[in-house]
């Protein structure tokens, strides 16, 4: 499988990671979702566990050549872009312009790092 393949495919499942991070974090700020503490949590358990079942094994056969600050940079870009999307479309919050801003400027950091990476 070509590098680019992966990176997509790691990218595409870190994107599916990050909603069950979002529903694992914020899952008892749904509107509607009441108090319930047990049910909030073993949700919350549950999506945890799917998170990972998820991440674990996209870092680990997807890019483990990759360099481990590059991996976590990734995957903290997509859980960011996610909480973003998850704030405004599910939690209905106003997501203020220089959180857009922070998410170009970790894009474009990361984009950075590859071109300077492979001109090595």
């Amino acid at each position: 499988m070509s590098e680019n393949i992966k990176l997509i495919l790691f990218v595409i499942l870190l994107f599916f990671a990050g909603i069950f991070y979002s529903f694992s974090n914020f899952y008892s700020k749904i509107p509607g979702v009441g108090n319930n503490f047990w049910k909030i949590f073993f949700i919350s358990i549950l999506c945890v566990i799917c998170e990972y079942t998820l991440r674990v094994p996209a870092i680990f056969f997807l890019v483990k050549d990759m360099s481990s600050i590059l991996i976590y940079t990734i995957i903290q870009a997509v859980t960011f872009l996610v909480v973003i999307l998850f704030s405004k479309y599910v939690l209905k919050e106003e997501v203020q312009p220089i959180t857009y801003a922070l998410l170009i400027v970790i894009m474009t950091l990361i984009i950075a790092h590859n071109i300077i990476i492979k001109k090595e």
